[in-house]
């Protein structure tokens, strides 16, 4: 794994981390929901794409 692929997961790390946090702010459920959904999927796609570019996928959907 390179330098910049590395990079990426840490921002990908830092990220989560900041939703994580986010749980202990007063929201209604339906908009901390629908930030999750959002936010989810995005790093999800993110991550698979670090680790392809790094030889490594154990999904075989590419």
């Amino acid at each position: 794994m390179n330098d910049d692929q590395l990079e990426r997961l840490g921002q990908l790390a830092d990220r989560l981390d900041n939703y994580a946090a986010a749980g202990a702010i007063p929201m209604p459920d339906h908009v901390r929901l629908a930030a999750l959904n959002e936010a989810i999927p995005e790093i999800r796609d993110e991550l698979k794409a670090v680790l392809r570019e790094a030889g490594f996928d154990p999904w075989g959907d590419e």
